[in-house]
This record gives structure tokens, sequence and C-alpha cells, in this order.
């Protein structure tokens, strides 16, 4: 499906199951193709998932519940850090790519600069 050649971020509960089926051949991979983010509660005391420690993901404090109107910064730099990440040079590391109709085992596709 040409639809995840669209995709640029993925917001992660740092569980390694919810990545179950997609396609590709690990989480690695997902996450050298597609920008990796995972929210904190940090007034919720909870401790962060080992899997995000070794992921490469950005982790975002979300503010408590009643200093709300800083979320705008949270907001402010999830779409900087995804801006950055489509500018970056990077490889898709699809399972099967969705352009390539063979049925190679691991198809890589290097993605060039946008011209801005």
């Amino acid at each position: 499906d040409q639809d995840w050649l669209r995709v640029v971020a993925v917001v992660t509960n740092g569980e390694e199951w919810e990545f179950h089926g997609w396609p590709f051949g690990s989480v690695v991979d997902l996450l050298c193709t597609i920008k990796g983010f995972y929210f904190r509660e940090k007034d919720r005391f909870v401790e962060m998932p080992d899997h995000v420690h070794k992921w490469q993901v950005s982790v975002l404090d979300l503010p408590p519940k009643n200093l709300q109107h800083r979320s705008a910064q949270v907001r402010d730099t999830f779409w900087k850090e995804v801006e950055r990440f489509m500018l970056s040079a990077r490889v898709k590391n699809f399972k099967e790519t969705p352009l390539d109709v063979s049925n190679s085992t691991n198809s890589r596709r290097t993605m060039k600069l946008p011209v801005l």
C-alpha cells in the first residue's frame, strides 16, 4: 500500500507489540523510516517503558493538568522535530517497499532531500 510512503511520524506507548503487522522488519527499521514520539505525563509518575530508552524516539513531556496552557510548547516542539526529520536524508526500510512489486525480503529506498 503506497500510503505508508506518506507516513512521517508515529506516537508510541512504548510497547513493541503495537507495531506488529506493520511493513517493517523491526522497530529499528520503522524508527529509521518514520519519526517516533513518546508523550510522557510527568505529573502521573508513570515509569517510562524500557523500550522507549532503547528506541530512537523523541520524548515529549506533557504539562501537568493545571498548566495546560503550556501544551502549545509541546505542539511546537513536535512539529519542529517532524519537519527536521522530513528534511533529513533517510533510508526507508520497508520489508517490501510499497512501490516495489518484487517479493524481495528487504527493499531499501534512499530518500532525497526535498527541493524547497
